[in-house]
């Protein structure tokens, strides 16, 4: 059988159990499972399934990232007119590429597209869809979060050259007082626009600033529930990086002396990378591919290289 995208669907439709027992998103256990069960089937390569999954899931909630796969799948299969189609509802249910860099002549998914009459019309019709979802862009904000982050990330830079266990708890305790004041500033800002902070207002980098500033609130977890619950909204309409979900619900589990699920939190002990009271460790892969993540192994590795260095 040819193979569209490598995947094993038995472990793609473990996903689909993951995603309705730990994600909390707004998604249907219904929509849920069509959604996944269509993209595992896309992936090896059984695009006429999919498009019938990617239907049925259009049936319980309209969603504008169905209709760019199905586009895909009938690239695929060769039917360019019915992939015009499906890209025509995705554009007009506001679809765009989200991140610098991604464009439609540059989607090796949609070659088939390339050729058509109307492919400059839907070159300018992405574009307006990124202004408008961008209308609210405020780069005054997005400067104020990136700033923070650096600051963020200067601090924590600065432990790797303490020398000595003094040196270490000063580093800590600017640190903290780093965090606070972080904290208190995105704590201000989701009052003011009583959501998430996200890609509409600050853009991708600043979304991620923004999510560092949550990530490292960890004397205050009633504080990073709450910026939780805000990116659980935002990554149900497009607003936010999936990872952030991920990475910002394994914390609170930590700092609560909980399980973590993607094991994305970490300690060093005695000299090696350990991931701390990680659940279901036999699943924790399909876990993270459903976010994003990259394979633990992988991700164990970088870790190795930035913590463990001689």
């Amino acid at each position: 059988m040819k193979t569209f995208i490598k995947s094993d669907l038995r472990s793609s439709l473990i996903c689909i159990v993951t995603l309705l027992l730990y994600s909390q998103t707004c998604f249907s256990q219904d929509e849920c499972f069509a959604k996944w069960e269509a993209d595992s089937l896309m992936r090896i390569g059984q695009c006429e399934q999919a498009i019938a999954k990617y239907k049925e899931s259009n049936l319980i909630r309209d969603n504008r990232d169905n209709f760019y796969r199905t586009a895909i799948c009938y690239c695929y299969l060769g039917n360019t007119n019915s992939a015009v189609s499906s890209f025509r509802e995705a554009l007009q249910r506001g679809f765009y590429y989200s991140f610098d860099g991604q464009s439609l002549e540059t989607d090796t998914y949609l070659k088939c597209l390339q050729e058509h009459p109307d492919f400059q019309l839907f070159v300018h019709w992405l574009d307006s869809n990124r202004r408008g979802f961008m209308r609210n862009f405020n780069p005054e904000l997005q400067q104020a979060f990136l700033e923070r982050r650096d600051i963020d990330q200067n601090i924590r830079q600065k432990r790797f050259g303490d020398t000595t266990d003094e040196m270490f708890a000063e580093t800590l305790s600017s640190m903290r007082f780093i965090d606070s004041i972080n904290m208190l500033y995105l704590d201000s800002m989701l009052d003011v626009y009583q959501r998430w902070i996200g890609y509409d207002l600050i853009g991708t980098e600043g979304d991620n600033a923004a999510w560092t500033i949550a990530q490292h609130a960890d004397d205050y977890v009633t504080f990073q529930e709450k910026c939780y619950q805000y990116l659980l909204e935002a990554f149900d309409n497009y607003n936010t990086h999936p990872n952030n979900v991920a990475y910002l619900y394994d914390r609170i589990q930590v700092n609560k002396n909980l399980q973590q699920k993607y094991g994305t939190q970490v300690r060093v002990i005695e000299g090696k990378i350990i991931f701390i009271n990680l659940d279901d460790e036999e699943y924790v892969e399909i876990y993270r591919h459903c976010f994003g993540l990259p394979p633990l192994s992988f991700y164990k590795k970088s870790l190795e290289e930035i913590y463990l260095k001689e």
